[in-house]
């Protein structure tokens, strides 16, 4: 492969939806989202990790100073943003799900002590500097982190959240995207 400026990107915007575990999922990059899925707004300019990891279990032997054998033994898929704008939806997200109640002056947010699964589906879509859009779609994302809530003077308040991949017949998830560099036909 040559060397190809063109294909160096950024992503200098995009956007981040959960929906419930069953909404409809995309199966392209420019059909509008399942109205079950909520944006959640904006981000911190960090954007979105995208985090694949895969763990082996290495296999030494006594005859060498290697491994012989390193057989995969478990994999993960975890994204992680951290959401700057505050509202039903991510305060009810950051605090694991619970629905609002309001009295008409007074907005009431309980936070159950014994909450359910926090499983949703989740899309993670992205224009690229190039006009390119990718969405990647995680059918069965369970929260597995948030990160402290912190209330300065001088500093917006953040909702950092990290979402693990589940399995879901086989996928941990998949990418959509219009890059004709990875479209066979356009290459």
């Amino acid at each position: 492969m040559a060397f190809n400026a063109a294909q160096v990107r950024t992503a200098p915007s995009g956007k981040i939806y959960v929906g419930p575990l069953g909404a409809t999922e995309p199966t392209d990059v420019t059909t509008a989202l399942d109205a079950a899925f909520a944006e959640l707004g904006y981000a911190t300019p960090d954007g979105v990790t995208i985090t694949p990891n895969v763990e082996q279990e290495d296999i030494n032997v006594w005859q060498a100073l290697m491994p012989v054998l390193s057989p995969i033994t478990g994999m993960t898929l975890e994204i992680e943003f951290m959401l700057a704008q505050l509202n039903e939806e991510t305060m009810s997200l950051y605090f694991l799900g619970e629905q609002w109640s309001d009295d008409g002056t007074t907005a009431t947010l309980n936070i159950n002590s014994n909450p359910g699964s926090q499983e949703r589906c989740l899309v993670v879509e992205w224009t690229d500097s190039s006009g390119d859009v990718y969405r990647l779609v995680v059918p069965r994302a369970q929260m597995t982190n948030r990160e402290e809530l912190t209330l300065t003077r001088g500093e917006s308040i953040n909702l950092g959240l990290t979402f693990s991949a589940l399995d879901d017949n086989g996928i941990a998830g998949y990418l959509l995207t219009n890059n004709s560099n990875m479209i066979a036909s356009s290459v």
